[in-house]
């Protein structure tokens, strides 16, 4: 009875973290899906307008940041994880244009977030991801022994994934 009751409270807690607690954490992604949740429902609510208002550049400029590191990096191996974030931030966008017109009721102007088309970048990461795995895969299956050969079926099922 105690366990179940500490899971249920534990739950509860979680649920009901609000998503200016998360923007003032720094969880920015989390604290514009949970603003862009919230605001599909009641589109008026000025709390949850104004943590979407500063958390949805922050989100994006994050990834960007980590998309421009990785691509100085140089690594070939990077490209998959630069090719999900640029889905992150694709996937970020078409949510906040989802949403009805929002206003801020201090200045009553409405607010504009700015629309950047990711596909070709989306697009060129992809091709480079499948590349690497692909060329990766090869040299495991090179090495001829059985674990190499798994980690290799894995990487072509990535491939799979990207190009089916």
């Amino acid at each position: 009875m105690k366990k179940s009751f500490l899971i249920f409270s534990l739950f509860l807690i979680i649920g009901c973290t609000t998503s200016k607690t998360y923007l003032k954490r720094g969880d920015f992604d989390i604290a514009t899906d949970k603003s862009i949740e919230k605001l599909r429902h009641h589109p008026t609510n000025q709390k949850n307008i104004e943590v979407l208002e500063n958390a949805y550049p922050k989100a994006n400029q994050k990834d960007l940041e980590k998309i421009e590191f990785l691509k100085k990096e140089g690594k070939p191996e990077n490209w998959e994880v630069i090719y999900k974030l640029y889905w992150n931030l694709k996937r970020r966008q078409n949510k906040v244009s989802e949403l009805p017109d929002l206003y801020r009721e201090t200045t009553g102007g409405k607010l504009i977030f700015d629309k950047t088309n990711y596909d070709d970048e989306i697009l060129n990461s992809q091709q480079k991801a499948a590349e690497y795995l692909y060329a990766h895969s090869l040299t495991l299956i090179a090495k001829g022994d059985r674990f190499s050969a798994r980690t290799a079926f894995d990487e072509l099922e990535k491939v799979k994934s990207y190009y089916p």
